[in-house]
């Protein structure tokens, strides 16, 4: 990126109050893990790309867990059932779903 122009990426940047549910119903609220580094996962059950990206995190979650990394996975889905089968069938160690 050239010197001066800003990046439409919001890396590093404080992330917005946002408040979901996890898989439990129960609420979260994002600004429980301030002072720690987020990913922001963004990801829906009819998405195979999404999936397989989520797949390829476990490895990159698992080297930094200790230095305070967290995925946060958000689900796009509109169904709360295809959401639910899905992370039963990809549940990854660690790693928050809400919807």
């Amino acid at each position: 990126m050239p010197p001066g122009e800003k990046s439409q990426y919001l890396v590093g940047q404080q992330a917005p109050a946002v408040t979901s549910k996890t898989s439990t119903g129960k609420t979260f609220k994002l600004e429980q893990l301030r002072g720690k580094l987020v990913l922001l996962d963004f990801w829906a059950s009819w998405c195979a790309p999404c999936r397989i990206a989520n797949r390829k995190l476990v490895a990159t979650y698992q080297q930094y867990k200790d230095k305070g990394f967290e995925v946060v996975s958000y689900s796009m889905d509109n169904k709360r059932k295809l959401w639910l089968d899905a992370i039963q069938k990809m549940v990854f160690p660690g790693f928050r779903y809400q919807i």
